[in-house]
């Protein structure tokens, strides 16, 4: 027969949980060019990429320059800046997501389209993720991938 030991065990200090942040402040790289940035924290629903036009058409208000923002596993930022006026035209988007305690910049470019035509998934669903145009619905659409854990590798498009 088995005799089952057991052991009582008390605990002299309770287990902390590290919850690690990382910093983020909303300011252009050029300081006299336009800006802005969205944050998506990681619940927040994300809109459909057809429904992408710009950043005023996504949901959520606009962090202020200089904003300090602290983003944990799964925040994202979309941030978009304008080309320098002399040289020149356009706006750079740019997309980050906080993945295993860092900030991790996310592809612009076509590869979420690839990704998306690569993974096994429904046709309805590839067909809402694969719809829209314009960086700022790539970066939206890289942002999809990451929740749908689509591995997005950049391209040189």
């Amino acid at each position: 027969m088995l005799s089952e030991k057991t052991e009582t065990v008390t605990a002299t200090e309770p287990e902390k949980l590290e919850l690690q942040s990382v910093e983020y402040i909303a300011e252009p790289r050029d300081k006299r060019c336009q800006y802005w940035a969205k944050l998506y924290r990681a619940g927040d629903r994300l809109p459909e990429t057809g429904n992408v036009e710009g950043g005023a058409s996504l949901p959520g208000k606009f962090l202020r320059k200089g904003a300090d923002v602290e983003l944990y596993e799964g925040d994202a930022i979309i941030e978009a800046e304008a080309n320098h006026h002399r040289k020149l035209r356009g706006w750079v988007v740019r997309c980050f997501v906080v993945r295993n305690g860092a900030l991790v910049r996310l592809p612009t470019d076509t590869s979420a389209k690839s990704a998306i035509k690569a993974a096994n998934l429904d046709s309805e669903i590839k067909r809402g993720l694969l719809s829209g145009s314009g960086t700022v619905a790539a970066a939206v659409r890289a942002l999809h991938c990451v929740r749908l854990q689509i591995e997005v590798v950049a391209t040189n498009d």
